[in-house]
């Protein structure tokens, strides 16, 4: 048995609901045209009743209904009319047996015989010239013309009623298939997820509905989960490709110690594994200053001015032969991470020392201006290249490849990272041979 689906329950509910619709509107319909129809004959009956009773005469002291064929023929067909004495007996006119039964009542009413029903209305007669009245005239309509109308009425309304439901279940099928289609391609987009293929789109032909808006979601939740898969890939791979150089430099020399009894080639192996110690420390801890990029940062009041001028006064310190110039705006604040904010300038300078010459000049540069903390690290260096510049913040890449073994290869990645998360901007500008100059924008308080 085929699975009732949304789209079979949509169809079923349109159905359903334009059968109800049809039901309340036919059964309005009918009802109304009953009613007017039996109104109509009412009036008929009133107005007949009147017209009978002004053709009543006196002839040779016999009162009778004078009426010609052009008379009988203005009145409702099917009507019935008699004329009575005050004491109930017939006198004239057009009737049936029964009718002399019926009690006089001078008001229009519906009566039943043998299953039918009849409109009655008993009238007093004053013929022309008197005063008093003579007796009354009885007119009985009948009321089955009224029923025929409705008959057909209902056949009429059966009859459509069934290909209306038809035309319904099939257009309902149409449009809930048309309104669904998306959502069978985001299920299908899903299983091909779900086997490891994240290339897996929906098309969505321009749809603005809520289900074209549930599709472009998808769509960009996964190209998300497609970049972020692809950026871990790449990640692991970096990762295990850079620290597999230290362990084993690290592994070689600690078996070069082991083997040789030689105090200094023991105290030269150690040198280079606590080097190496030292460059996969630094290597890990950046890996995990960058694992906290999907965390949102602490949020605090940071002088931006005091933690930049403590930055390039170690710099200086730590960096022989390289002078490090300071201009720094004083009271500049923001709200962030201080921590975080130091590993921002700290990498920049480190950056700014590591690719340097010998007797190279830093410059750092803090201006506060229109509610933005500019923050200007320049050199005088070996600068970058510019097919290297588009690649600078990517994790693991180094412009200068003979200096591979130099640094963890993640502090311009973290670097960005930090500035996305205080909702800033970097860039890089830089000349080979000239200089090199990064400037950060952060919003200030």
């Amino acid at each position: 048995m085929a699975a009732f689906t949304i789209r079979r329950k949509l169809a079923l509910w349109y159905s359903l609901m334009l059968m109800l619709f049809l039901c309340a509107g036919f059964t309005l319909v009918y009802f109304i045209t009953k009613n007017t129809l039996l109104e109509q004959s009412r009036i008929n009956v009133e107005k007949d009743a009147l017209t009978v009773a002004d053709e009543v005469k006196n002839y040779r002291g016999r009162f009778l209904i004078d009426m010609d064929d052009a008379q009988e023929q203005r009145l409702t067909g099917g009507l019935l009319y008699a004329l009575y004495d005050p004491d109930g007996k017939w006198i004239d006119g057009r009737r049936v047996l029964w009718m002399d039964d019926i009690p006089v009542e001078y008001n229009t009413r519906l009566i039943e015989h043998d299953g039918a029903e009849w409109f009655v209305l008993d009238q007093n007669a004053y013929p022309y010239g008197y005063a008093d009245s003579v007796g009354y005239i009885r007119v009985l309509l009948p009321l089955e013309s009224v029923y025929s109308v409705l008959n057909k009425l209902l056949i009429t309304g059966i009859a459509a009623f069934l290909p209306c439901i038809l035309i319904a279940g099939a257009g309902g099928l149409f449009i809930a298939g048309r309104a669904l289609a998306p959502v069978k391609k985001i299920t299908d987009a899903a299983k091909t997820i779900e086997k490891g293929n994240l290339s897996g789109r929906i098309d969505l032909y321009g749809g603005k509905d809520e289900v074209g808006e549930l599709a472009a979601t998808f769509n960009n939740m996964a190209a998300g989960l497609q970049k972020a898969f692809d950026r871990e890939a790449r990640f692991t791979s970096d990762v295990s490709h850079e620290l597999r150089t230290p362990v084993t430099v690290i592994l070689a020399h600690a078996e070069e110690a082991l083997d040789n009894t030689d105090a200094e080639s023991a105290m030269h192996a150690l040198r280079v594994i606590r080097k190496k110690g030292i460059q996969m420390q630094n290597m890990i801890s950046a890996m995990l200053t960058l694992a906290r990029g999907n965390k949102e940062p602490e949020r605090q009041r940071v002088d931006l001015s005091l933690i930049t001028e403590d930055a390039a006064s170690e710099a200086q310190a730590n960096a022989a032969g390289i002078t490090v110039e300071k201009d720094i705006e004083p009271g500049i604040v923001l709200m962030g991470d201080q921590l975080l904010l130091i590993r921002l300038i700290v990498n920049l300078l480190d950056n700014a020392v590591r690719y340097n010459r010998q007797d190279g000049h830093i410059k750092v540069v803090l201006r506060a201006e229109s509610g933005r903390a500019l923050l200007t690290v320049s050199d005088n260096g070996r600068g970058i290249a510019p097919e290297d510049l588009p690649h600078i913040f990517e994790r693991f890449y180094r412009a200068d490849k003979a200096r591979s073994g130099e640094g963890s290869g993640l502090g311009l990645a973290i670097v960005e990272w930090i500035v996305a998360a205080h909702k800033g901007t970097v860039s890089v500008e830089s000349a080979p041979g000239q200089y090199t100059r990064f400037t950060v924008s952060l919003p200030v308080v």
